[in-house]
């Protein structure tokens, strides 16, 4: 029976060993925590369902939501409530609605007339034939002018990677923004094409999936929870690496609670986070050759749950959030009504925020106290949400190293990591600083490399 150790117990390594399992492998998930899941962190306190990491998954593919099924979950899956559709980002110091159809983008105040046109205007841009490298920044600007960076993209990257635009490579932080541009000569006309695209599909009765958002019952750690009922007696917690040495099978040499393991594999399969490879027992010149990894840079995050009265809340919290471009120069990055977006998220009577502060665009904000950032966060959504009166309850959630940041010469990185795994083919790295951040990108990524390793022994 072929085996594998798969080092760190996240969406990547829980899904890669899930599909090894599924085609008969000798599976052994070493994680260093006493926990599962990576930054998936779900917590029930005094009625509030708390989300310390990512607070919902977006599906792109049927073959996700067919896996989520498999391991179980259909019964819990939860899609947002209707009105979570409306995305709110701060002009003037107002939140105002980003325009969902045709009318409301010619009506709405979130851009001035003159920043419409500008982005009509993208159908004219010619497309670059510069082969440097771009930034996110340098893209929107060139395509579809400065007002649209700084009131739509700038908060938008704020509330995915809470990453600056000027310093994210597009091509590696938004691939599919950069290929519209490549295959339709415009942000525009690619859209359009998408559409008409989607249109005759269904139309011929093969319509297109639809991508979908989603949570779980109890929170987003149902989903390693799930893959964890199917692999209980394949992982172990608590463990300290000692010695990852490569002869005719990998050998692996650990400590935990229980004493002192070690054992020999076919494959390895590294899910730790980028900052951390580095520290791993590897190979001396391998370590040496990704020591480069821990460059990455990964900004301080805090998150803060803020539960309030409904009545100390005027608005109507009819959204998914509101995003504060840097522009408006406040401290918050952006807040999702998480009681608005699924039931049950909060106690009867009572509405909960989510409240992000720090990233590349303020990092040493992210490490201040808890009282402090409490009071950072009242005070920049006290006006735009219409607050009145102290939070009744506050969790603080604080990620010293929180997302990796897709910057300019990633390539760097990538190289790096794909000349390791040709050095050593039965070596294999899969995370969030590789094809991708989030939650189903992880999952696919993770799955990705799972079949492919098994499907390998067969060639």
């Amino acid at each position: 029976m072929p085996s594998v150790a798969i080092i760190g117990a996240g969406i990547s390594g829980l899904t890669a060993a899930y599909e090894l399992k599924k085609a008969g492998w000798q599976v052994r998930i070493l994680e260093s925590s006493d926990r599962i899941g990576g930054a998936i962190q779900s917590q029930l306190d005094k009625g509030f369902l708390i989300e310390g990491g990512p607070n919902t998954m977006m599906v792109h593919s049927q073959e996700t939501l067919d896996f989520l099924v498999e391991i179980g979950l259909e019964d819990t899956i939860l899609e947002p409530n209707s009105t979570s559709n409306k995305r709110f980002i701060v002009r003037n110091g107002k939140p105002q609605a980003i325009p969902m159809s045709p009318l409301s983008a010619i009506t709405t105040p979130l851009f001035s007339p003159a920043g419409k046109l500008r982005l009509l205007g993208d159908v004219f841009v010619r497309k670059s034939n510069n082969l440097v490298e771009e930034s996110v920044a340098a893209f929107v600007s060139r395509r579809v002018g400065p007002e649209f960076l700084d009131y739509a993209i700038n908060p938008f990257v704020g509330g995915i990677f809470a990453g600056d635009p000027k310093r994210l490579s597009l091509q590696h932080a938004f691939p599919r923004m950069a290929a519209l541009e490549k295959e339709h000569g415009s942000l525009i006309l690619g859209a359009i094409a998408k559409m008409r695209s989607k249109r005759a599909a269904k139309k011929a009765g093969t319509p297109s999936f639809k991508p979908r958002m989603l949570s779980f019952q109890n929170g987003m750690h149902m989903l390693p929870t799930a893959l964890e009922k199917k692999l209980s007696e394949n992982i172990t917690r608590g463990v300290e690496l000692k010695e990852i040495k490569k002869s005719n099978q990998w050998n692996l040499s650990w400590s935990y609670k229980d004493g002192y393991e070690n054992d020999h594999f076919d494959h390895v399969i590294v899910t730790a986070p980028a900052f951390k490879i580095e520290k791993l027992p590897l190979p001396a010149q391998l370590k040496k050759d990704l020591s480069v990894l821990s460059e990455i840079p990964h900004p301080p995050v805090s998150s803060l749950y803020l539960g309030y009265r409904r009545e100390q809340v005027k608005h109507p919290l009819d959204g998914f959030g509101v995003l504060i471009p840097e522009v408006e120069k406040r401290k918050v990055l952006g807040a999702l009504f998480s009681s608005s977006l699924f039931e049950n998220r909060a106690p009867e009577g009572h509405v909960g925020l989510t409240v992000f502060i720090g990233g590349s665009r303020q990092p040493d904000l992210a490490k201040k106290p808890k009282e402090t950032l409490t009071e950072i966060a009242h005070n920049d959504l006290k006006n735009l949400l219409d607050l009145s009166g102290a939070p009744q309850f506050v969790k603080h959630t604080y990620w010293p190293q929180a997302i990796p940041q897709y910057t300019l010469g990633y390539d760097r990185y990538l190289n790096a990591i794909a000349q390791a795994e040709k050095e050593f083919s039965e070596l294999h790295f899969i995370g969030n600083y590789r094809n991708g951040i989030s939650v189903a990108q992880c999952l696919e990524n993770g799955r990705k490399c799972g079949i492919e390793i098994a499907d390998s022994i067969g060639r």
